[in-house]
């Protein structure tokens, strides 16, 4: 019962921050100016910033995003918990991806640099992924998960290329253009052409 009421209240400060937006409460929780650098990873490194005293919180970003996409939520719990927040690798200034890598192996490096045991992980979309991708490769590192919109990986999207043709065939009956259709590759990775032909859908 307490975890979950922890948990509650982790995710209304997370909404509050992102709701701030009058000057005076920006103000009001104004940041110390926070530890910056890198952690060697396999093959590369991995920029990060952390502040604050208490137990560890770790932000991690949705694709196309980097680490300053948690600015409201870093300076609002790092006055109450220690608050990491990094660039995934191939993102913002962490090392571009030039070979096979695991995200989760990457979290675990940068905790273990920072001396910490367990933390709580907020992750969004690609981030929400990690944070499940790590969860069940370091359970004992992971002291709760808060997701938005995560992503997940493992699940072969086979069929979507069979719904698509449907849509495809409707939407050219009503007279509606759209660009070549794209089957799934075999490592199951979803196409852009799809989630473009999609949007043309609506």
């Amino acid at each position: 019962m307490r975890s979950s009421f922890v948990s509650v209240v982790l995710a209304a400060a997370l909404l509050a921050a992102c709701e701030s937006n009058s000057s005076g409460e920006r103000k009001a929780f104004a940041a110390a100016v926070p530890d910056t650098g890198r952690v060697t990873v396999d093959g590369g490194s991995l920029f990060y910033e952390a502040a604050g005293v208490g137990d560890a919180i770790v932000l991690i970003h949705g694709g196309n995003l980097d680490h300053r996409m948690w600015d409201a939520q870093f300076v609002l719990l790092q006055r109450t918990h220690r608050v990491i927040r990094y660039d995934a690798r191939g993102f913002g200034i962490s090392s571009a991806v030039d070979r096979s890598f695991r995200a989760p192996d990457d979290l675990a490096a940068l905790l273990r640099a920072h001396g910490i045991a367990k933390a709580t992980l907020v992750g969004l979309s690609m981030g929400g992924g990690i944070a499940i991708d790590f969860a069940l490769a370091y359970p004992d590192m992971v002291h709760r998960l808060v997701l938005a919109s995560p992503s997940i990986t493992g699940r072969c999207l086979s069929t979507m290329p069979v719904i698509l043709c449907d849509a495809r065939a409707n939407s050219q009956s009503n007279g509606k253009s759209l660009l070549p259709l794209r089957t799934v590759s075999r490592n199951c990775v979803l196409p852009f052409s799809f989630w473009w032909e999609a949007r043309t859908l609506r």
